[in-house]
């Protein structure tokens, strides 16, 4: 027996697997938090500025 296109079943799936795909593309664009907090960046100070300098 052949499924007729209108079958209420087969478009249940398909707009299952849009709103699926929809959601992923969604939550895909959603930065995530970081696991721990680093606080503010720290500066460094030196009397010497040309230590540490790569060439």
């Amino acid at each position: 027996m052949r499924r007729q296109a209108g079958d209420p079943a087969r478009w249940r799936r398909r707009a299952a697997r849009v709103a699926l795909l929809a959601l992923l593309c969604l939550l895909a664009g959603v930065p995530a938090k970081p696991l721990v907090d680093l606080g503010p960046q720290q500066a460094v100070r030196s009397l010497n500025p040309q230590m540490g300098v790569h060439t």
